[in-house]
């Protein structure tokens, strides 16, 4: 699967897909601090949007973090 239904992957991530049984689709978004999201479904379609859209939440959750940890230490 080379285009990913036109779905834009988050920078930084990487996608596998796999199909695990006759039209049953496991998909995984990796980023490199090994983080995953991923979904198993008959649907490629949607197990590939909504791990976007996890990817993206994770994005967040991340740069939450990085900010919080910033303000702790008094770089922020």
């Amino acid at each position: 699967m080379d285009d990913y239904f036109g779905l834009e992957i988050p920078p930084g991530w990487k996608t596998g897909v796999e199909e695990v049984s006759n039209n049953v689709y496991k998909v995984e978004l990796r980023n490199t601090n090994e983080q995953v999201a991923g979904d198993t479904s008959h649907d490629l379609k949607a197990s590939l949007e909504k791990c976007i859209q996890a990817a993206l939440e994770i994005d967040v959750q991340m740069k939450h973090l990085s900010k919080g940890i910033a303000r702790a230490r008094g770089e922020y």
